[in-house]
């Protein structure tokens, strides 16, 4: 059985949860199972509110950017399984 992935990535609020519930709606009323992994979701569970802060996200943030990579490896081994 193959697995297909598909990754929405974009700003904050533009309707990328969204999406990706309709879409996993729509599979499901077509028999797929799929399901939707969140990286903003699991960020919020580990780093709470100061995670929200622009410097988070700053391209001069060594330690920031070592943490969303960590987010995102987390989330792939989960869909992975």
């Amino acid at each position: 059985m193959h697995k297909l992935y598909l990754v929405m990535v974009g700003l904050p609020a533009r309707g990328k949860s969204r999406l990706a519930r309709r879409i996993c709606g729509g599979l499901a009323a077509d028999g797929f199972r799929s399901a939707i992994f969140n990286n903003g979701d699991v960020r919020r569970e580990l780093l709470g509110a100061e995670s929200t802060l622009p410097e988070f996200y700053s391209p001069d943030n060594a330690e920031g950017r070592r943490i969303r990579e960590e987010i995102c490896r987390q989330n792939l081994i989960r869909a992975k399984e």
